[in-house]
């Protein structure tokens, strides 16, 4: 129904990665050493990303992300939250991704 994302947004804003890249990003972000760390630091550009004045003005934005949280704080959370994840599916399964 809806024209490809390339033909609207263009070459620089879109780009295809292989199944190979795709299973070594997985493997990094769910392992137990560098998962916590990627997505804590992902979490805080998100939060600085989000949260500027150009997009803080969108009704939108504004009542959904109302403040910027502290740096801290968004590293401490995406960093347990991660590891709190990680621990349910070694749980789960009975495997650990320590390294990628």
């Amino acid at each position: 129904m809806l024209p490809p994302p390339r033909t609207v947004l263009g070459p620089v804003a879109t780009f295809r990665i292989g199944d190979g890249t795709t299973e070594w990003l997985l493997r990094l972000f769910n392992s137990v050493l560098f998962g916590p760390v990627l997505v804590g630091a992902f979490g805080v550009f998100m939060n600085r990303v989000l949260t500027r004045p150009e997009l803080t003005g969108l009704p939108l934005v504004r009542h959904a992300l109302p403040r910027r949280d502290p740096d801290p704080v968004v590293v401490t959370s995406a960093a347990f939250g991660t590891a709190f994840y990680l621990a349910v599916v070694a749980a789960a399964t009975g495997r650990v991704v320590l390294l990628p």
